[in-house]
C-alpha cells in the first residue's frame, strides 16, 4: 500500500508538471499568436494610413483644379459680357448712324476666346 501511495504521488506530480508545461506551451502559443495578429494589424493600419494620405492628396489636387477652373470660367464670363456689351454698343451706334443717314462701319470686336 505504501508503494501504491508513492506511485500515486509520483503520477500526481507528473500530472501536475504536465499541466504546468501545457499551460506554458499554450501561453507561449497564445503570445505568439497575439504577436502575429498585432503585426498584421499594424501592417494593415500602415496601409490604411498610406491610402488615406493618398486620398487626401487627391482631394487637395482636385480642390486646386476646381479653383483654377473657377477662375478661368470667371475670366471667360467677364470677357464674354465685355464683348457682348461692345457689340450692343456698336449695334446702337449703327442704328443711330443709319437714322442720321450716315454709313456705319463696325469695328472688329473679339475679346472672348
Amino acid at each position: 500500500e505504501a508503494l501504491l501511495g508513492d506511485v500515486s504521488g509520483w503520477v500526481e506530480g507528473i500530472s501536475g508538471e504536465l499541466k504546468n508545461a501545457l499551460r506554458l506551451v499554450d501561453l507561449h502559443g497564445t503570445t505568439e499568436k497575439l504577436k502575429r495578429l498585432r503585426d498584421r494589424a499594424s501592417h494593415a493600419l500602415s496601409s490604411w494610413r498610406e491610402k488615406l494620405q493618398q486620398a487626401d492628396e487627391s482631394v487637395a489636387r482636385a480642390e486646386e483644379l476646381k479653383e483654377k477652373s473657377k477662375a478661368t470660367m470667371n475670366s471667360m464670363r467677364d470677357s464674354y459680357f465685355k464683348e457682348l456689351l461692345m457689340l450692343k454698343e456698336q449695334l446702337h451706334r449703327k442704328h443711330d448712324s443709319e437714322a442720321a443717314g450716315h454709313e456705319y462701319h463696325a469695328a472688329d470686336v473679339s475679346i472672348f476666346d
